[in-house]
């Protein structure tokens, strides 16, 4: 298995490059405050908040920049000691399978916070629960790559969400670990990778 520490820039699981329109640490910080405070407009889920585009002028406008390449909302990722692993699974709801999301760590994330990309070894066999496709327990799998988020690095991470992955965090702490996750409409990984290769 590869691991963070062997990452090249690119690479079939992530791509890195650096805070996307200049969207920081502070600027998500502050708009999840917000969300969390006020809640009109926004939808809390099992694994955080979901967040039309409209909420956010400066979001909704690069939205429109790009059309048909950004979804028309973006969720708030949270974990912590007591929910402190999402299950393998797949990105994007059942009837809308997700490829490729743009992700922000912007809380929390560290060594002790990783993902998990695996390999299936047996039959596959999958469930829905809630708005997410998950991995039954009982298929074999081995892990081919993991991948760490940092939150101390000023970057926006181009993810692959259409392997099964796991995510984890293992810091103990009851102050959530915060990833922003602005899913993508391509068709392909390479299609994905091309696109914000020459607008990072």
């Amino acid at each position: 298995m590869t691991s963070t520490a062997e990452n090249p820039i690119s690479n079939p699981y992530v791509s890195e490059m650096p805070f996307w329109y200049g969207l920081d640490h502070k600027f998500w910080n502050d708009l999840y405050e917000e969300c969390r405070a006020r809640r009109d407009g926004v939808k809390s889920l099992a694994y955080g908040i979901r967040v039309p585009v409209t909420y956010n002028p400066r979001l909704y406008a690069i939205w429109k920049e790009h059309p048909g390449v950004l979804e028309t909302f973006f969720y708030f990722l949270l974990t912590n000691r007591k929910r402190n692993i999402f299950p393998i699974h797949v990105g994007g709801a059942p009837t809308n399978p997700n490829i490729a999301s743009l992700n922000w760590p912007i809380r929390n994330c560290g060594g002790e916070s990783k993902t998990t990309w695996y390999k299936v070894l047996s039959e596959e066999k999958r469930f829905v629960h809630g708005n997410s496709v998950f991995l039954d327990p009982s298929v074999a799998v081995e892990p081919i790559y993991e991948y760490t988020f940092e939150t101390s690095k000023p970057l926006t991470v181009l993810f692959r969400s259409d392997i099964w992955h796991k995510g984890e965090n293992k810091t103990g702490k009851s102050d959530p670990r915060l990833i922003v996750k602005w899913e993508t409409n391509f068709k392909s990984w390479e299609e994905a990778v091309e696109y914000f290769k020459i607008r990072a």
